[in-house]
């Protein structure tokens, strides 16, 4: 069924696809092939069921549609110099009986794939697209490890997280993951050695999720709530609102949460630094926890004209974490012990975040060039507060009482200007080049009171003054994109200098060059080869930088290194994909790597807890992803990892007794399940052998997580019931070793919970403001041929 064809515009075929209960069909596959030069184009309709061809030449086009359990759907159109551009209307597919026997899948994706290096998991039309968030989708993502505190990937951290290129801050980035439904996302984009057009601090590697981009004009958003328990409480909403009409687009999101939560475990240390003394800390601590947290995001495209877009951005996030408890040490020297302390502590912490950029957004031609230049501007506002009121008992019954509090308040102005070019060159040739400058001022004001007569005296300390930081860091980049027919490479060069001013404490300055070079190979259609090389920096984290305080307990203290150099990487990396099956082979070379080490202070007898710079590290990551297909109803990704490390301690003086090597493996189990047409379920298990990060070593652990969704008022709605760390084994038990320090902690939080939420999807098309093309998704369309 097919209306009239409508003369619209110039060089446009254009239409929306329906079931016969006229409702969108989205995923369906579109193809039109031009019958005198025989050149076919693709494309998959969104969630509106709608399709665009831009740029067609004059000339007579066969038009296919299909979908999975629809009946194919074949038109004649002609594009000529009277009739330039076409709207088809409403095409209606009728249900095939025989359920797919007559549908045509041109052009749908395997779920992974793999292309210059570049891992990428096709989420839209497949099991991940439906019912889950962004967090659950990097769960099943190759070589991805996803927790409530980290994300890592082949064994590394510090992973630089995108949406849509734009980076993701990670003072927002769980909330953001977790409130992201996944039926907004096209793909994710997984580099784990990545190119020089990104970051060299991205050491860890980048993820960058893609969002669908929707053609139709119009109202439509998501809200969802949600309630969870475990020992504890919580609470949470988010919701989502898209709007687009003309030229304009309008994206706000925003999210909610408020938690109750509780840290309990212990942390024993010993000290022996001869063989006539040796000191033992052992502390249970119990501490109750509330936090809220709150992130929004405003987003304002505006189609300035055919080939440029602005984009106004800002977003935020309030966090407050409180929590308050009590502490139990045993102080024990030489086998006997000459004191207890009881401890009440309190933490208050509030943090502030804003973020405004401002993009503006060329595209030079139709292959897909294109030219932006970017400012930022992020402030980060951290306000944390400690309190400890704490009863020590000697020997005899002798009691005394004393107090601290200890604050780190801090204001961080990030300033930041980036310029990228990309032009696509006759012969299959890619360039990119691009500029970055970013500058961070920092001031801060560390204290640290003690309790004297009832009233707080400032304690004097050097490091405890005004404390400013300032950093400039200048970049630029080229890289050339070359293929020789089944070859294609890609070598870059990014040029990196960095200047940093602690005031009055340190300085330093230092330029680098990051070569990388990316080898591809495409075999046949199914089985694809890749190498590629590439050198990183990890810049130390400011709190590891400027030498903060931060009091653990009476005995313990965390502080920042001044000295502390920024950590190198040389990275070698093997990729094999044949259809969905991917083996990865990656070898790291670090130097100065940086790692927490434990010193003590006679005079203060204090734990100090600090960063430090190791010689030099080896790590070797292998990795094998694959789908397990073993039922119709059940979908499998399996994903083993086995990581070897060895250090090299030698500049490190006074740390014996400790091995330097270590071989661990770990695996994840992601199943989707079909149980009816509305009705489905997760279950995910991780395991991670006993593991080492450094100098620390880590116990074996383990999560279960399982969630059941149904969808209701006609899939606009999905109610889902799960829970998260079923056998509780996700804290681990940590350990160091090495002399004169032995140290077991384990620190638990609430996070065997139940979870229910519901999710409600809205959309209300407006009429179109005028019949221009929809120029915006030029930026992402290229010439399939």
């Amino acid at each position: 069924m097919l209306p009239g064809v409508k003369v619209l515009g110039q060089g446009l075929i254009k239409g929306t696809i329906y079931d016969e209960k006229q409702q969108p069909l989205s995923y369906s596959t579109v193809t039109i092939k031009d019958s005198v030069n025989k050149i076919t184009l693709n494309r998959i309709t969104d969630n509106d069921g709608v399709f665009l061809f831009d740029n067609v030449k004059y000339g007579s086009y066969k038009i296919y549609v299909s979908s999975i359990g629809y009946q194919s759907f074949s038109k004649t159109v002609v594009i000529s110099s009277s009739d330039k551009q076409a709207e088809l209307g409403k095409i209606i597919l009728k249900t095939d009986s025989k359920m797919l026997a007559a549908v045509t899948i041109t052009g749908r994706k395997n779920l992974l794939s793999i292309q210059n290096g570049k891992i990428t998991l096709n989420v839209a039309n497949s099991v991940l697209g439906n019912g889950s968030t962004a967090a659950e989708v990097l769960k099943a993502a190759p070589s991805v490890r996803v927790d409530e505190k980290s994300i890592t990937m082949k064994g590394k951290s510090n992973v630089l997280i995108l949406i849509d290129g734009k980076e993701v801050p990670k003072s927002t980035m769980a909330a953001l993951l977790n409130s992201m439904p996944s039926d907004q996302i096209d793909k994710v984009e997984l580099l784990s050695n990545p190119p020089a057009k990104y970051e060299a601090s991205a050491s860890g590697g980048v993820i960058n999720i893609i969002t669908k981009k929707g053609q139709a004009p119009g109202l439509n958003g998501t809200v969802t709530g949600g309630l969870s328990q475990g020992k504890e409480f919580g609470e949470n909403a988010s919701g989502t609102l898209n709007y687009r009409d003309g030229r304009w687009s309008i994206l706000g999101t925003g999210s909610y949460s408020n938690r109750n939560d509780f840290e309990r475990g212990y942390n024993d240390r010993t000290f022996t630094p001869n063989n006539t003394y040796s000191q033992i800390l052992n502390s249970d601590f119990d501490l109750g926890a509330q936090k809220r947290a709150a992130t929004y995001k405003v987003s304002v495209d505006y189609l300035a004209s055919k080939n440029n877009t602005l984009t106004f951005a800002v977003n935020g996030l309030y966090n407050r974490l409180t929590n308050n408890g009590n502490s139990f040490t045993d102080v024990i020297e030489n086998g006997i012990t000459s004191q207890n302390i009881n401890a009440v502590s309190q933490m208050y912490n509030r943090i502030f975040f804003q973020n405004y950029d401002l993009t503006d957004q060329w595209n030079i031609d139709s292959l897909g060039s294109s030219w932006s230049n970017s400012l930022l501007f992020s402030r980060y506002n951290d306000n944390s507060t400690q309190f400890f009121n704490q009863n020590f008992v000697y020997p005899g019954g002798i009691t005394q009482n004393g107090a601290f509090r200890n604050g780190t308040p801090s204001v961080f102005n990030l300033y930041t200007y980036k310029s990228d070019f990309e032009k696509y060159l006759p012969g299959h040739n890619v360039l990119d080049a691009g500029i970055k400058l970013t500058g961070i001022k920092s001031k801060s004001e560390p204290y640290l009171d003690s309790l004297l007569n009832n009233q707080f005296i400032r304690q004097q300390d050097a490091t405890l003054n005004k404390i400013d930081y300032n950093e400039v860091i200048l970049a630029a980049y080229v890289s050339d994109t070359k293929t020789y027919n089944k070859l294609t490479v890609t070598p870059g060069l990014r040029v990196e200098n960095t200047s940093y001013d602690i005031k009055n404490i340190a300085k330093q300055n230092y330029f680098n060059l990051f070569p990388s070079l990316n080898l591809s190979y495409k075999v046949s259609g199914n089985f694809t080869t890749s190498a590629s090389y590439s050198r990183k920096i990890d810049r130390p984290n400011y709190s590891d930088l400027i030498p903060y305080k931060q009091y653990l307990d009476n005995y313990t203290v965390r502080e920042g290194n001044p000295l502390l150099q920024p950590q190198y990487s040389n990275v070698i990396e093997l990729n094999e994909a044949y259809k969905d099956y991917i083996f990865s082979a990656t070898y790291t070379y670090a130097t100065d790597q940086i790692v927490p080490l434990f010193t003590y202070d006679n005079q203060q007898l204090l734990y100090i807890l600090q960063p430090r710079n190791l010689k030099s590290a080896q790590m070797l990551n292998l990795s094998f992803n694959t789908p397990v297909k073993l039922v119709k109803w059940l979908n499998t990704q399996l994903g083993i990892d086995g990581n070897y490390q060895n250090l090299n301690i030698d500049n490190i003086s006074g740390i014996s007794n400790v091995s330097t090597t270590k071989w661990t493996y770990g695996f994840n189990v992601y199943n989707k399940l079909t149980l009816t047409k509305t009705m489905s379920a997760d279950v995910l298990f991780v395991y991670q052998a006993p593991s080492r990060l450094g100098l620390i070593d880590i116990n074996a652990y383990n999560t279960l997580n399982i969630a059941i969704q149904k969808s209701i008022f006609k899939k606009k709605g999905t109610i889902k019931l799960g829970a998260s760390d079923l056998f509780y084994k996700t804290a681990p038990i940590i350990t160091t070793n090495y002399y004169p320090f032995v140290t077991h902690s384990i620190d638990r939080s609430d996070s065997r919970r139940a979870t229910l939420s519901f999710t409600y999807r809205f959309g209300k098309p407006a009429k179109k403001a005028n019949s221009n093309p929809d120029y915006r998704d030029e930026t992402t369309k290229r010439l399939n041929l």
